[in-house]
């Protein structure tokens, strides 16, 4: 039995989604900053490149 492990095209696109530099914490449906002021990067990490601040 032969195994067949290509993948077809993903029919899904990411040209709708926008994505924020800097992100609040989501708490009881609203948006709300932290107290601190302290936000860490979030990184891609398929290549290493910078996604936002959440």
């Amino acid at each position: 039995m032969k195994k067949d492990w290509s993948y077809s095209p993903a029919p899904e696109s990411a040209d709708h989604i926008q994505i924020n530099k800097k992100n609040d914490l989501f708490i009881d449906g609203k948006f709300i900053p932290s107290k601190k002021g302290n936000y860490f990067e979030t990184i891609n990490p398929a290549n290493e490149e910078k996604l936002a601040d959440v």
